[in-house]
């Protein structure tokens, strides 16, 4: 549960940051749904995400704490993050 406090206290930069964030941001929300009973591989994928996206959990944590600062900036935020999980379920439904 700890683990997952950690992730909705977000934040980050603008533009391409953003997007970039948004999207792993998106991601650790999906692994913590799947794998919500195992936090061992919880951990595990998402060490696997933030290496694969060359973002270290300092970073994540700074840009979290960015956007949690600022209500406004974090429901913009949050409102994109729902449409990238949005799309990306839409877009996994279409391929079954």
């Amino acid at each position: 549960m700890i683990f997952l406090a950690l992730f909705f206290s977000c934040r980050s930069g603008k533009g391409k940051s953003d997007d970039k964030f948004v999207e792993v941001y998106g991601e650790v929300l999906l692994l913590s749904e799947k794998f919500s009973s195992d936090s061992l591989l919880l951990k595990a994928k998402v060490d696997s995400l933030l290496k694969s996206k060359k973002m270290s959990y300092q970073q994540f944590d700074s840009l979290s704490r960015v956007y949690s600062e600022n209500p406004k900036r974090w429901v913009e935020f949050f409102d994109k993050v729902k449409r990238y999980i949005d799309e990306k379920s839409s877009n996994a439904s279409r391929n079954r």
